[in-house]
């Protein structure tokens, strides 16, 4: 049996070394994995294709682009991310100079989900990588092929006493969780987000959680329909709508509804074939990961329609290949099983509205934050109104999914749907303390201020007050 806490310990004594890298040390480190992955494209191609049949053309765009991108821009921008920050010196520290300085937190643990094995995996540990700590890597035991080859990619790349790949089960997490880390990253559902947020408390660690939730995407009647929906069945379907940010639910305009399914249709026929039987052959739309979560997804579908919604698209199922077609719901209430939580699954509830102000913000307004909304609208005072108005991890408008691809912009959640950022510097500093350092490298004027409190003193602090008092 594994020894988690000798791994842990090993890294713990090891982890001064580590911190001490410059920028080019690191740098390197994050090429060198940026490289191993390109040199591994073909493989986890396959290997992601074994564990739940995603096309690799997908993988290419979802998987290794963004990892690649993320690693690149990492190495590139290190050096400027570990540089100290200069501040100003408020007047009644006249004397002195402030900075600070980034420094590792030291070991951590990233828990990978199984939806993105690679770039989920990959973004929180090129960030740990860049901050200079020591990092255990635990990825979802329901991609085993993918897992299986990422243990290898990490063997190539990085010393065990740096970076390990624990494979394995829940128990696992559980064992591992158990330890005093320093940092926990943790990608997956808010329900086991919980779990893993009451176990860094056990040793005060720090958590970084990126959840989910059911983000809405929101139809004003100035929508150009054809495009909108191109870049919703887009953002819903892809990886078989098992992504965090997948639109969950549409807010359509009653009057338009006709026309929002006519042109949902015709782009889930122009991306996966013609009809339903096309669909269910084509090698670009993925199948769900395990018998549990189709049967969830199927059980939910099943008890919304004998609550009284309609199956407007798609609807089909195989059990033996785990497949769920593209499928939209209408006729959907809040009270529906479908809207009770998130959907992780090929199906889109639509619900209609009369009023914008009335029916659609106050009912995102009631429910948990959450990880992203979608806004299509030609009128910029109806988008700013529904970002007055709402709260949520990231927004985007006019498209679907894409504002996670900018390493420049902090990607995470809010409450229920997260807690921290990262991509790009956002996580370098999320694996990072900062230490604030001021220097006394002038005149100590505060020891006019030291006691015995004469009246000069006095005189001194009333004077002090007055100028802070403007």
């Amino acid at each position: 049996m594994t020894n988690y806490r000798e791994i842990f310990e090993s890294q713990k004594a090891r982890h001064p070394q580590i911190r001490a890298r410059g920028p080019k040390e690191r740098a390197a480190l994050l090429r060198k994995l940026r490289d191993s992955v390109q040199a591994h494209a073909f493989e986890i191609k396959a290997a992601v294709q074994k564990d739940f049949g995603k096309s690799p053309a997908e993988t290419d765009l979802t998987e290794i682009y963004v990892s690649v991108m993320e690693l690149n821009h990492a190495a590139k921008s290190v050096k400027k991310w570990m540089r100290p920050r200069q501040f100003p010196t408020p007047m009644h520290m006249m004397g002195t100079s402030s900075e600070i300085r980034y420094e590792p937190k030291g070991c951590t643990l990233v828990i990978g989900p199984w939806n993105y094995p690679v770039q989920l995996v990959l973004a929180p540990l090129a960030a740990a990588v860049a901050a200079g700590c020591c990092v255990i890597v635990k990825p979802s035991e329901l991609t085993p092929a993918t897992s299986g080859l990422m243990a290898k990619i990490i063997r190539e790349v990085f010393d065990p006493e740096e970076v390990t790949f624990i494979q394995g089960d829940a128990a696992v997490t559980q064992e591992l969780l158990k330890l005093p880390f320093d940092h926990i990253f943790f990608t997956g559902s808010t329900k086991v987000g919980k779990i893993v947020m009451e176990a860094a408390a056990k040793n005060l660690t720090s958590v970084s959680l990126e959840l989910g939730g059911k983000s809405p995407a929101i139809f004003d009647e100035s929508v150009s329909m054809a495009a909108a929906c191109e870049r919703l069945v887009w953002g819903k379907f892809v990886n078989a709508g098992q992504t965090c940010i997948a639109p969950d639910y549409a807010w359509v305009p009653e009057s338009r509804l006709e026309e929002f399914l006519s042109e949902c249709r015709k782009s889930i026929e122009k991306a996966y074939g013609p009809g339903p039987d096309a669909w269910k052959k084509s090698e670009d739309f993925a199948r769900i990961i395990s018998d549990r979560n189709f049967g969830r997804l199927k059980a939910m579908l099943y008890q919304t329609v004998a609550e009284g919604a309609q199956i407007a698209i798609g609807g089909d199922s195989d059990p033996a290949q785990k497949y769920i077609a593209p499928t939209i719901l209408t006729g959907v209430k809040a009270s529906h099983a479908v809207m009770s939580e998130e959907i992780f699954g090929p199906i889109l509830p639509v619900l209609t509205y009369k009023s914008l102000e009335g029916e659609v913000l106050p009912m995102i307004q009631k429910g948990e934050r959450p990880l992203a909304l979608y806004v299509f609208s030609e009128k910029a005072r109806r988008v700013r109104e529904v970002l007055d108005q709402t709260m949520s991890g990231g927004v985007c408008v006019n498209n679907t999914l894409i504002h996670i691809a900018s390493p420049h912009l902090p990607f995470g959640g809010v409450g229920p749907s997260g807690l921290g950022s990262y991509h790009g510097e956002y996580g370098f500093k999320s694996f990072s303390h900062e230490r604030a350092v001021v220097y006394q490298d002038g005149p100590n004027i505060t020891r006019l201020f030291f006691p015995p409190y004469t009246a000069r003193v006095k005189k001194l602090l009333k004077l002090a007050m007055r100028f802070l008092a403007g």
